[in-house]
């Protein structure tokens, strides 16, 4: 092959061309060369403006080249299908090279002011190490085959965009830490994610809270899904993550793309994509108390030109419990299809399917004594009837058009649908126990049937444009949801039992399910338009102005099934203003400082005023101020933020009203505030971590329903301080096929009690503040097949991983158990 003295290869590229050329993977007149260099050399590092929008990865390393006056050599071959990163700004060729790279797969090599490019599904191919862009520049908003535990941007606010610039904290699990550490439901998130807890029961459905409130806004790729018990579709707690690669969680208030919710935060499911390459990849594992698992996931191009690429994933799950009788079985599939239908279209479409089905899982945990003390239950009690059963089936279609206008502006539409199914019977078990006979508990149960719906529509455009000569960027939006659900109750076959004369000794009886008693009907109906900009205001600091407009539409219509009777409900929330502003500051490449405010608004169901007129929303405003830093070329990142939430407008009694008037005026407030503190990704070769710690307080400020609660603390089952730890390290050299790992969970103590009227008002059920520690080790047998085993509570710590008050909802954590894993990858 003949190369113009100018276009001469490197020698990099020469090792390239000859050992593609051995493997018969390239064909030497496929060589191509960029659009030609001038004679002028410079260096790598000297700074120039880029502006190439994503697109098939040739061209857009033939624009890299015409912008940057650098020389890439490249096989067409090798990136048939794979398309680019956006790149813009002022960078240097070699950084601008890197991110142009994210997400591709792609290796490249610089030498002077020539690069080459390769990108090959089979590493052991090359006798030459390329450099690879996730261990030289940080990395992408895709975390699947980068081995890290943390990711160079989040999308929970639309666009991707690192997380240093983001001023609020989100904490993202990636694909590694969700193998490390074997992630495979959303309350295994729950449990990993610094500064979040869950309440609920054991089947899976659980509620997460975070700085001192719920967690109850989700997203799907950034796009809003209601999903509160009363409003939405209830079924995201049960989704499984072999449908996922990541998940983002942001802290506080989140009200600018989301609209109504309660300020603890919000989650951001991200899917899986489909590669232009085929994969194959197994999961198989065993474990403690008869818990099996299988995952199969096969992705590929489904036409020659690698534009039509498809991803079907599926997991089967088949588990006991530690406690007696509790048992489970899921099943998962997960389906995708990809096409480029011009270079800046992709259409992506597919589903989400999930079946589940409970067995005796422990809805409402076990009582305390009447004083608070502990009842000496064996880790195995279960006080739930064995026909006690929960079966779930979710079903999700998706489809996601995106279109890049030109090189500053693109626009999205993603529209998903989903039906939700809920057969249940629960039965509780709990009372004022006597601490000296063991007398007082009492068994009841209900059934419980549900059928919903819910379709969302998300319509937005961002892009940047210049302003005075400086960088800006917007996103503009709409958003629309509509939700249906109808929930029956039921009787039982069984008589409930009203006394209990040994909680030690009973044994619950069985119950089935009768006539319905009750059917609610709700419609939920929510719209939005929402806009941000973010404006370089100067060189070190940016500006961030949002605001979203809200329509929230309730009506609930409640039936007696044995007289007829309807009651009605009725809430609206119109033209809701929730402002958001941010300030980010560089402090250096390295650091940003950053302070932010935001607002969300809670609709107060079931309380009316005076007037009766609805009670208008609780309004939450999140302040905060913090401190990011990206090292390590991006591949670690931290976050040490302060915060305060203000939660206004709680309902409370209308004083001035007599009590037969049962009214209620927006009168309590409530207050959380601490600091978070978290450090994510490679801290030395081979090294990842995860470290976070969460200091809360949250409390009652005005409470005139009970003044003695002001100052007290609010959500008592939350702790104070938590530390959540994870690292695995790869040994170096000879031992490199074997991987360690190793963890903690520490909090401090938390106290379960009623604040109402009710018997106990006031006791304290009390649980002292524990650690666990969990570990992993992990073998690759060869570079396609790994062997781990993980371990969780090693040393066996007898504990409560969750309190509730004196009469139920107390459980036992989880004792000492191990899970055999086999991962495979073709």
């Amino acid at each position: 092959m003949t190369i113009p003295a100018l276009h001469r290869l490197n020698p990099y590229a020469k090792a390239l061309v000859m050992t593609h050329s051995m493997s018969r993977r390239f064909s030497r007149t496929a060589l191509s060369l960029a659009i030609a260099m001038p004679a002028v050399a410079y260096a790598q590092d000297q700074a120039v403006d880029f502006n190439i929008p994503a697109q098939p990865l040739a061209s857009a390393l033939q624009t890299f080249g015409q912008q940057s006056d650098v020389q890439v050599l490249y096989s067409p071959e090798d990136i048939q299908g794979v398309r680019s990163t956006a790149v813009s700004g002022r960078l240097s060729p070699r950084d601008g090279l890197i991110k142009l790279l994210q997400n591709t797969g792609a290796s490249y090599g610089f030498d002077g002011k020539s690069a080459t490019v390769s990108r090959t599904s089979d590493p052991g191919a090359m006798e030459l190490s390329p450099t690879n862009i996730n261990d030289i520049y940080g990395l992408g908003e895709n975390t699947e085959n980068t081995r890290s535990y943390t990711t160079g941007a989040a999308t929970i606010g639309k666009a991707p965009r690192p997380l240093k610039e983001i001023p609020q904290t989100i904490s993202v699990l990636t694909a590694q830490r969700i193998k490390d550490q074997n992630i495979t439901t959303l309350n295994d998130v729950y449990n990993n994610v610094p500064g979040v807890i869950t309440y609920g029961a054991l089947n899976g459905d659980n509620q997460p809270y975070a700085r001192g409130f719920e967690i109850d806004n989700f997203q799907i790729n950034g796009i809003p899904i209601p999903a509160g018990t009363n409003t939405g579709i209830t079924s995201l707690n049960w989704s499984d993550l072999v449908a996922y690669e990541r998940v983002e969680v942001l802290k506080g208030s989140a009200g600018l793309f989301q609209g109504a919710g309660s300020p603890g935060g919000a989650i951001n499911l991200v899917r899986k994509r489909a590669s232009s390459d085929f994969k194959v990849s197994t999961v198989t594992q065993a474990g403690s108390w008869d818990n099996y698992r299988q995952e199969f996931d096969v992705q590929g191009a489904l036409n020659e030109d690698k534009t039509i690429r498809g991803r079907l994933a599926t997991s089967y799950n088949t588990r006991h419990y530690f406690y007696d009788g509790g048992k489970s079985e899921r099943a998962s599939t997960f389906g995708l299809v990809e096409f480029d239908v011009t270079p800046d279209t992709l259409v992506s479409a597919g589903f989400t399917y999930l079946n589940a089905n409970n067995r005796s899982t422990m809805d409402w945990g076990l009582p305390s004594y009447s004083d608070g003390s502990k009842i000496d239950f064996k880790r195995s009690t279960n006080l739930s009837s064995p026909s006690d059963y929960n079966d779930v089936e979710s079903t999700q279609y998706f489809v996601d058009v995106k279109h890049q206008l030109n090189d500053d502006w693109k626009i999205t539409l993603a529209s998903n649908y989903t039906r939700f199914n809920l057969d249940a019977l629960y039965s509780n078990t709990g009372g004022l126990i006597s601490p000296i006979d063991n007398s007082g508990g009492y068994n009841w149960a209900e059934g419980r049937g549900e059928n919903n719906y819910q379709y969302n529509n998300d319509l937005f455009l961002n892009g940047n444009f210049d302003m005075f000569g400086r960088r800006s960027e917007v996103v503009l939006g709409a958003n629309v949801s509509h939700s249906k659900r109808v929930a029956g109750r039921y009787d039982v076959t069984a008589n409930n039992v009203d006394f209990i004369p040994d909680i030690l000794t009973f044994d619950p009886p069985e119950y089935g399910r009768t006539d319905k008693y009750r059917t609610t009907t709700s419609t939920l109906d929510q719209e939005g338009v929402y806009g941000s900009m973010r404006v370089n205001v100067f060189d070190p600091l940016d500006v961030i102005v949002g605001a979203r407009v809200s329509w929230w539409d309730y009506h609930q219509d409640q039936k007696n099934e044995s007289t007829g009777v309807h009651t009605k409900t009725t809430q609206e929330t119109n033209a809701k203003v929730l402002p958001f502003y941010g300030l980010v500051y560089a402090l250096n490449p390295d650091w940003s400082a950053y302070a932010s405010y935001a607002e969300i608004f809670t609709p107060q169901l079931n309380y009316e005023s005076a007037s009766g007129s609805t009670l208008t929303p609780r309004s939450g405003e999140t302040y905060e101020l913090g401190l990011k830093g990206e090292l390590l070329d991006g591949t670690l990142n931290t976050n040490f933020a302060i915060y305060r939430t203000n939660y206004s407008g709680r309902a409370q009694t209308d004083q001035s009203q007599p009590p037969s008037c049962r009214c209620y005026v927006a009168g309590g407030k409530v207050r959380a505030e601490g600091f978070e503190a978290e450090v994510t990704g490679k801290v030395a070769t081979g090294l990842e971590l995860t470290a976070g710690y969460t200091y809360n307080r949250s409390k009652y400020i005005k409470n005139p329903d009970n003044t003695d609660l002001e100052g007290t603390s609010f959500l008592t089952t939350m702790p104070e301080h938590m530390l959540r730890l994870w690292a695995n390290y790869q040994l170096p050299g000879e031992l490199s096929k074997w991987q360690v790992g190793a963890g903690s969970n520490i909090q401090s103590g938390t106290y379960g009690r009623y604040v109402g009227t009710a018997p106990s008002t006031g006791v304290k059920n009390e649980n002292g503040g524990f650690a666990i520690y969990n570990a992993r080790v992990g073998y690759d047998v060869t570079k396609n097949v790994n062997l781990s085993v993980n371990v969780e509570n090693i040393f066996d710590r007898f504990y409560y991983s969750q309190i509730g008050t004196v009469e139920n909802n107390t459980y036992y954590g989880n004792p000492r158990n191990v899970m055999f894993t086999m991962r495979t990858n073709f």
